[in-house]
């Protein structure tokens, strides 16, 4: 029988800021515990660390920070001799995580400062407990040179291998009990997706979706296990609960992860994006130099066949009432948390100002955002370059229901052939507004031609079909992307707006554009709309729409050149995308015919 230990404790938890760490704070803090949180730079990071916890529904919590700095244990140790006579259990999480570490670097701060904080630690007078977190690999007990890892491994999971060996051996000399536990590649909460790790397998959902992984790295065994990171900190939060845990390892990890080439073309579907079928192994990659890899060299090691002993945790994750964690799960949502950062790079924006949360992500491999909201719901298609952050300035003006998506084939959404021709018709479930910009614009008219009962109104912004040509050089597709390649993308984003790449919408529609399938769409579908042909059966589809309301905007930089008998609002001191330079004045247009 398990014994419980549920006395509320002070706990030290180094690495608090990092991903698990995080997650593994607020769960302490529930259950009743007093935390205090180790960060690098306390001045700059408490405050936001603050707005994370009462993000996760902890106002008042019972919390403070230090600085820690691996590199300079003395200052962390002067900053916690206050603390020192209260401190019962150490979570040590803090370490140097990136690919191509310096083995000095890695040696000196994952092994020596760990080394050195468990030597303090044990001095502790009332310390119970010293638990650290490793990972499924590097818990691996392989004999031989520790000097050669780093040959063999790279500085950081060498490092970490060396640092968990080091740990059990000086905790048991110092007679101070430990748990180590090793989880799989983290992923996202397994809720709502949320994660801010974006290297590991991130990396390779990453290269997927800019259609950089030409070929599946090992072979149909190749197994990277995976866990949600909830998982890892209910399980790390309630292991002091349990005598038995110490001076045990734990594998935190879903045993029934697909194999890699599955869990890819899993991926893949949901992307909306093709997967490639055949296999490079991992000889034939280490080999070859790392300027040919799509990501670092280091990742090759994971890539392994090897399995994992779950039992021990999986049977003590069920005492604790939460083995439903194991099983991974969501990954559309962490898949959608990582394309929305831009893996890491910030470069999206998923919310108008001043409104809810969009819930943003792909339906089909269509990249799509909701907004909720009161009246009529409003569907915008953006145009060409652009794609459906076009429109966050224009919504944050209204409070209707609203549905962005990104066209297919442009922006985040996956290819044209993946999604499928009926896809607004599964966007628009009841009577909605539809606000088009330029190749939106056509699609919004041709949408309401089909289904004219499922639209209320249009409303045409910049209606491509009525306005000039795009230049010469633009109405080939091959042309349009050369051009593309070889100016500054500062030329492009200026046409625009006046802000260029300093405009949100402006940069979020250029990082879309990197993806090389998206610009060969983009060019294709400009070129396609310079037809004299499409732009005529255009006109002739807007001259026949009687039953539908519709209103026009242009911008008076970028007039109409066909006559049209219906309302036009004209703005001035603009061109081609007003919804950009005066989304207010289309604020206002929209809301009156919603």
């Amino acid at each position: 029988m398990l014994s419980l230990q549920t006395e509320p404790k002070t706990i030290l938890v180094t690495g608090a800021n990092g991903f698990i760490g995080k997650w593994l704070v607020p769960v302490l803090l529930r259950r009743g515990h007093r935390v205090i949180a180790a960060l690098r730079d306390v001045a700059q990071q408490e405050a936001g660390y603050r707005t994370w916890l009462t993000r996760r529904g902890l106002r008042e919590p019972d919390i403070r920070f230090v600085n820690l700095n691996l590199e300079n244990i003395i200052r962390f140790e002067q900053a916690l001799s206050p603390a020192e006579s209260s401190i019962e259990v150490v979570f040590h999480l803090a370490a140097a995580f990136a690919w191509n570490l310096a083995p000095t670097q890695a040696q000196r701060i994952n092994v020596d400062a760990s080394e050195s904080l468990v030597r303090w630690a044990a001095r502790l007078p009332l310390l119970q407990r010293f638990v650290w977190i490793g990972g499924y690999r590097i818990a691996a007990d392989e004999p031989g040179d520790e000097t050669a890892w780093y040959r063999r491994l790279g500085g950081y999971e060498a490092s970490k291998r060396i640092a968990h060996r080091h740990l059990i051996a000086e905790c048991t000399r110092l007679r101070l009990p430990w748990t180590a536990l090793n989880p799989a590649a983290v992923i996202g909460d397994s809720q709502d997706g949320e994660t801010t790790q974006y290297l590991g397998i991130g990396e390779m959902v990453e290269q997927l979706f800019h259609g950089r992984l030409p070929a599946l790295p090992g072979n149909p065994d190749t197994f990277i296990p995976l866990c949600h990171v909830d998982y890892v900190a209910e399980f790390a939060a309630r292991i002091l609960d349990y005598a038995e845990s110490a001076n045990r390892q734990y594998w935190l990890l879903d045993p029934d992860t697909p194999r890699l080439h599955d869990l890819l073309r899993l991926v893949g579907s949901i992307l909306g994006v093709p997967v490639p079928q055949r296999f490079v192994s991992t000889g034939v990659l280490k080999r070859l130099p790392a300027a040919l890899l799509p990501g670092a060299k280091e990742t090759l090691s994971f890539l392994a066949e090897d399995r994992y002993d779950t039992v021990p945790a999986q049977v003590l994750a069920q005492r604790m009432g939460i083995d439903g964690l194991i099983k991974t799960r969501n990954l559309a949502p962490w898949i959608a948390k990582l394309v929305s950062a831009d893996f890491g790079s910030g470069a999206y924006r998923s919310n108008p100002v001043g409104h809810e949360p969009a819930q943003a992500g792909f339906e089909r491999g269509q990249w799509v955002k909701r907004l909720p909201g009161d009246g009529t719901p409003i569907v915008y298609l953006h145009g060409l370059p652009l794609n459906g952050d076009s429109w966050d300035a224009v919504r944050s003006h209204l409070d209707n229901p609203a549905i962005i998506p990104d066209l297919p084939g442009m922006g985040r959404s996956g290819t044209v052939e993946a999604i499928g021709q009926a896809w607004l018709d599964r966007l628009v479930t009841e009577p909605a507004v539809l606000v088009g910009h330029s190749l939106g614009a056509g699609i919004a008219l041709a949408f309401a031609r089909r289904h004219p009962d499922k639209v209320k109104a249009l409303v045409l912004v910049s209606p491509f079909f009525l306005q000039a040509r795009p230049p010469m050089l633009l109405r080939v597709s091959s042309l349009g992307r050369l051009l593309f390649r070889l100016l500054p993308k500062t030329t492009f984003a200026h046409q625009i707006h006046p802000d260029g790449l300093n405009h949100v919408s402006i940069a979020s529609a250029f990082t879309s554009l990197e993806r090389p399938s998206v610009r060969v769409q983009t060019f294709t579908r400009l070129a396609q709309a310079s037809g004299e042909s499409e732009r005529a059966r255009f006109r002739q589809w807007l001259s026949e729409l009687k039953q539908i309301p519709i209103h026009l905007i242009v911008g008076a930089q970028d007039p109409l050149l066909h006559l049209w008998n219906g309302p036009v609002t004209v703005i001035a001191d603009t061109g081609h995308n007003p919804q950009l330079t005066h989304p207010e004045r289309i604020a206002e247009v929209v809301a009156r015919v919603a």
